[in-house]
């Protein structure tokens, strides 16, 4: 290591020395023309000041200044620091979503509490793609009627972001956030950001579940704990077996748990399982519609004739097996839709839309008496199914009792005076009596209620023709819809 002779060091303390001396020269020369400028009267402090008072009067307000720069420099730091913070919550505030963790998983050396987690993340991201997709009302069209039928998902297990990887949650990086001097000790930022956090009003938008996986010699049992405003678990506990899916449909079967749970007011499914075979159902009437497989179609009521199975009552999957079956007519397997609903029967025979997905289904095949019984045990079951009335009336329709018909549609009327469809089908019965001014009136209420209603407005011009002729009308354009 070099060294330094004693006349070098001198040079450079001689150096150091004239430059600060040069700024402080400099700022006296300031100070003097700024003197020059002020008041010349003998009161002026400056006027008559020494070199030596010039420079102490330079140094302190050097001094001053510095001191003021700093105290502003940490002022500055601290609001930006408040202004992190602020925003830290807003965004924390904003996330939704659940996080899940590792699993801790004893006996299993095949399954990793990764894969558990993993696993759990992508059932409940699976779930959530299925109910996001809208299905379009499907037309059934005959020689003689058309029908349309349509379904929904549950829409709010679509619309909820579930689950959020970890990574992208703000809250779970908090405590990699450094921490700052506080005397002695330190003082975590992150930890501080989070206690702020818990203290906010409201509820806890981020929530975490985690678990573990026991198996033993006879059972095998998987746990999930949801952590958040509220502490919630789910247990399932299954015999040991050699099925080597056996872990994986547990996960499986505890992701529709969560998905339950965490949507509880806005699904109308009342049971996990119900929840997990419409799914299924849903999902193998989307590969259908992608791909025109009549096996996934077959997939699709079966799985919803196990949704009943489970729970009975469940009206969505009711509206997909009418829709499943009306499909099955228009590929000419009638037998096939009719084998549907008497399965969907069998299982649930107090429901009134098992009765009239039948009925519907035979009005569809002409077979109006058939159809009229299928009606009148959903009405028995349920008096004010207002849409079973306007069927057993288009029964009634299709065997030439239009009296009858209409006795029928006003009951729907009268428990729904905004049915459209009830007073255009009213008003085909009256147009087939000849009653063409009556007609017109019925006519009128369905355009009214809806006036983008092509057949409304088509029965209502077939009147008013037949009304300005007064000749015999001709058999009117298409039955109403069952």
């Amino acid at each position: 290591m070099p060294y330094l002779d004693l006349d070098e060091e001198e040079k450079i303390e001689e150096k150091s020395i004239g430059v600060q001396n040069g700024a402080v020269n400099k700022l006296i020369v300031e100070i003097q023309q700024h003197t020059n400028k002020a008041d010349s009267s003998d009161d002026s402090p400056l006027k008559n000041s020494t070199p030596t008072s010039l420079r102490s009067r330079a140094l302190d307000i050097s001094q001053s200044l510095a001191t003021t720069l700093f105290n502003t420099a940490k002022i500055c730091v601290f609001a930006l620091f408040l202004i992190s913070i602020v925003l830290i919550l807003i965004k924390i505030s904003a996330q939704e979503g659940t996080v899940i963790l590792p699993f801790e998983v004893s006996g299993d050396k095949n399954l990793s509490g990764i894969a558990i987690a993993d696993q759990l993340a992508a059932e409940l991201t699976q779930i959530q793609k299925i109910h996001s997709i809208k299905n379009e009302s499907i037309t059934l069209r005959t020689n003689s009627s058309f029908s349309t039928y349509g379904f929904s998902p549950e829409s709010s297990l679509g619309k909820r972001e579930m689950v959020v990887p970890k990574a992208e949650t703000v809250e779970f990086g908090m405590g990699e956030i450094g921490s700052i001097d506080a005397g002695s000790g330190s003082l975590s930022i992150g930890r501080l950001i989070i206690a702020f956090q818990n203290l906010l009003p409201g509820p806890k938008s981020i929530t975490t579940i985690r678990g573990s996986l026991q198996r033993y010699e006879s059972s095998i049992v998987l746990i999930g704990l949801l952590e958040g405003d509220k502490v919630q678990s789910w247990i399932i506990r299954q015999p040991s077996g050699n099925n080597e899916d056996q872990p994986e449909e547990m996960i499986r079967s505890l992701a529709f748990m969560i998905a339950l749970d965490l949507q509880q007011t806005d699904v109308s499914a009342k049971t996990w399982q119900g929840l997990k075979w419409y799914t299924a159902a849903l999902d193998a009437y989307h590969q259908y519609q992608m791909t025109g497989n009549s096996s996934f179609l077959y997939l699709a009521g079966n799985s919803s004739l196990d949704a009943i199975r489970f729970e009975k009552g469940y009206q969505r999957t009711y509206d997909l097996l009418a829709s499943m079956e009306s499909l099955c007519i228009m590929a000419g397997r009638q037998n096939d839709a009719l084998e549907y609903c008497n399965k969907t029967i069998e299982l649930d025979p107090l429901h009134p839309s098992g009765w009239f997905n039948k009925g519907a289904v035979l009005i569809n095949l002409d077979k109006y008496d058939d159809a009229i019984e299928a009606f009148d045990e959903a009405i028995k079951l349920d008096p004010k199914y207002a849409d079973a009335w306007i069927s057993k009336g288009n029964s009634l329709y299709g065997q030439d009792k239009y009296d009858e018909a209409i006795e029928a549609y006003d009951e729907a009327i009268k428990l729904d005076p905004k049915l459209a469809y009830a007073w255009y089908s009213k008003g085909n019965s009256l147009y087939r009596q000849g009653k063409y001014d009556e007609a017109i009136e019925a006519y009128d209420e369905a355009i009214k209620l809806d006036p983008k209603s092509a057949i409304a407005w088509k029965g209502k011009g077939y009147a008013s023709i037949a009304k300005a002729n007064t000749t015999k009308p001709s058999r009117p354009m298409m039955k109403p819809s069952s």
